[in-house]
């Protein structure tokens, strides 16, 4: 006994839209590990063109994962012993930036 053709061409809508999501999804984690390596390469570039001078590559790499991650605001934190201390920041206003930049913060475990 054969399916119903009703039951088959459902069958195959649903089988079609499942791989389209497959697609999607595949399409998008390939994307997002593309726009990983160019900010990497771009990071060993800055690193490359800095000529020993931290600062510019502790800019692009907070540049680089602000893009990656769309983010409105970020810092690059150094822990030192039990404080933190922020590096660089971006996308704060300057005098909340200036203050990160100059007031350590104390380090915390976070449960």
């Amino acid at each position: 006994m054969s399916a119903a053709p009703e039951s088959t061409l459902t069958d195959l809508q649903q089988t079609i839209g499942d791989l389209q999501r497959q697609l999607s999804e595949r399409t998008a984690e390939r994307d997002e590990a593309v726009a990983e390596r160019a900010a990497m390469a771009e990071i060993v570039e800055i690193i490359n063109r800095s000529h020993g001078y931290p600062e510019p590559v502790f800019d692009g790499i907070l540049e680089r994962a602000h893009t990656l991650c769309g983010a409105a605001c970020g810092t690059l934190l150094v822990r030192a012993d039990e404080t933190f201390r922020a590096l660089t920041t971006l996308g704060y206003p300057p005098a909340l930036a200036e203050r990160l930049r100059q007031a350590p913060g104390q380090a915390r475990t976070i449960r």
